[in-house]
Formats: C-alpha cells, sequence, structure tokens
C-alpha cells in the first residue's frame, strides 16, 4: 500500500512526534551508533532487525482478540 502525499506528509510528522519521545530517542540512538561504526556498522540490519520488533508488537496489538498489556 503506497502511501498519498497528505498521508506521507502525516506521518512524517508522527515520526518527528515520536522520535523525539524518551523511547523514540532510544531507537534513533541505535540508529546513530551503527551509522556512526561506518562500514564497520549494519544498519540496514539494525533497521530490519528493529522493524521485525514493530510488525510484531502491531500484529500483537491489532490482529489479537484481545487488548493486549503492555510489557
Amino acid at each position: 500500500m503506497a502511501l498519498t502525499e497528505h498521508r506521507h506528509i502525516a506521518m512524517k510528522r508522527q515520526v518527528y512526534a515520536i522520535m523525539q519521545a524518551p523511547q523514540g530517542r532510544d531507537w534513533g540512538r541505535a540508529l546513530l551508533e551503527e551509522i556512526g561504526k561506518g562500514e564497520k556498522g549494519n544498519i540496514a540490519g539494525t533497521i530490519n532487525d528493529m522493524a521485525e520488533v514493530l510488525v510484531e508488537v502491531l500484529r500483537e496489538l491489532y490482529l489479537s482478540d484481545k487488548p493486549v498489556q503492555s510489557r
């Protein structure tokens, strides 16, 4: 599903807000650590790992029959 231009702008605003929250800053630091490693870093691997966690949580929260409590 491709985002419309409007939805892209709205999501970008949300990402800015999320990344400024303490939890988002942790994700940002993890990415910046990999970027800072230069050629020795694995930014694609880190992004893929984070995406896997994100998908796992989305499935737990939105596809479950009952609400999931935060851990």
